[in-house]
């Protein structure tokens, strides 16, 4: 698994082109911009429609998500997030802050700036969610998550 950020542009007030949709996989080859720890890409060619994303492009711990962040920060001192798609998510409240809590009982916290712990404990009902967002190293900003079947965009 390999995460990418895909810029899409649009000049002037143009909309953009609604090619992806959040929450879904597209099978596609990438070519990655130069760079020590490369994230920015461009599709080169797309095979097929896009799809419901599947359990198996997510990390299934957080542990594997640091040590996907720890590569490359190592690579690229001034790498500012990674794509954080996490399987088994339990969101949590500690005293005033929210966390993520993986299968094996360890805490992500949630980033200060997003207001979505309340709706992802909703979401969750207690049980495990498969979220979608960005890790900086400090927190996991939650941009989406996947419950009961359907993809709830944050």
């Amino acid at each position: 698994m390999r995460g990418a950020l895909i810029l899409d542009l649009a000049v002037g007030g143009q909309p953009l082109l609604p090619s992806f949709i959040s929450g879904t996989c597209v099978d596609a080859d990438l070519h990655f911009y130069p760079g020590n720890y490369p994230l920015r890409a461009r599709i080169k060619n797309r095979y097929e429609t896009t799809r419901p994303t599947n359990a198996a492009s997510f990390y299934s711990k957080s542990e594997q998500l640091m040590k996907t962040y720890a590569e490359g920060l190592s690579r690229n001192p001034w790498l500012e997030s990674i794509p954080a798609p996490i399987d088994s998510i339990v969101p949590v409240r500690l005293g005033d802050r929210w966390f993520a809590r993986d299968s094996e009982q360890k805490l992500l916290p949630i980033s200060s700036q997003s207001n979505v712990g309340w709706q992802l404990a909703s979401i969750s009902g207690g049980h495990p969610i498969l979220i979608t967002g960005e890790w900086n190293g400090r927190s996991l900003l939650p941009l989406g998550a996947w419950a009961d079947g359907r993809y709830i965009e944050l």
